[in-house]
């Protein structure tokens, strides 16, 4: 008895609670529009007036969130449990509760990149504009990922010269990264600065969380420094998904290196594809 018992509630559990505040296909933006809106509202906020003060604050991690999920599910179980032995000897109707859950931000974003890791290293093809609203949220918690007519390819041996950049770059192995840079890679600047090298890398395919100046202005002043004279074809369209990435995970307050998010694919793919003698 008990054991069905557990196993109804459990799936009942399951079923029900795994709802996030989108009930079908819904884009990711909106997901959080609608998550950040109903938060505001029961703080006697507007939705601005809660995202400046949020922009004060370290967001939440993925740990964490996926705690809070947890705990909104177990309350919603148990709820649900005291209701079902209610109705059960009184006969009654009461409804079960299914409590909307909270969008995990930090989990999906990290997902998100995962995958791209993915499709660059393994796959050797890659949407090179995956922005927020390209990305869904399923029912049944998975994400879908539309919009690829923007698609890269690279070559075994291109990305071989990424990874080992890559790796490089997450190893913040400066003369390794402009070595890379501009004999394997083909890079070439007006003056061949190497620290303006390196910091155009670290720019264009790492992490901005140190920067002073926003980044076009800070594109800008590099510019000024040491201007790029030839940027290779094969290096433009993963240049172009590292920054629309990083950007999607700084407009929710993430500063992410996406060299080390990137480094443990990178690495795989150089221990299968070495470099020929």
């Amino acid at each position: 008895f008990f054991f069905f018992f557990f196993f109804f509630f459990f799936r009942l559990f399951f079923n029900a609670a795994q709802t996030p505040f989108s009930l079908s296909d819904t884009p990711f933006i909106s997901a959080v529009t609608t998550q950040y809106t109903h938060i505001a509202e029961q703080q006697g906020k507007t939705l601005d007036e809660w995202m400046k003060l949020q922009a004060q604050k370290k967001p939440p991690s993925a740990f964490r969130m996926s705690l809070t999920i947890r705990l909104i599910q177990l309350t919603d179980l148990l709820h649900n449990m005291a209701v079902y032995v209610y109705n059960a000897f009184t006969h009654a109707t009461r409804p079960y509760r299914r409590s909307p859950l909270p969008v995990n931000v930090a989990a999906i974003i990290d997902l998100i990149i995962r995958v791209h890791a993915h499709q660059l290293f393994v796959d050797g093809a890659f949407n090179a504009d995956p922005h927020p609203g390209n990305v869904l949220l399923m029912p049944d918690g998975r994400i879908g990922l539309v919009d690829y007519g923007q698609v890269g390819r690279m070559s075994v041996e291109d990305r071989r010269h990424y990874a080992q950049f890559v790796t490089a770059l997450a190893s913040n192995d400066k003369d390794q990264v402009v070595s890379i840079m501009t004999h394997q890679m083909g890079f070439l600047t007006k003056r061949m600065d190497p620290n303006i090298l390196y910091a155009t890398a670290k720019f264009h395919h790492d992490s901005d969380a140190d920067l002073h100046l926003n980044p076009l202005q800070y594109m800008d002043w590099l510019e000024r420094q040491d201007p790029l004279i030839r940027v290779p074809s094969e290096f433009v369209l993963v240049g172009r998904m590292i920054l629309v990435l990083k950007g999607f995970a700084n407009a929710f307050g993430l500063r992410i290196s996406m060299a080390t998010r990137f480094s443990p694919y990178a690495r795989e793919f150089l221990q299968q594809h070495p470099a020929p003698n």
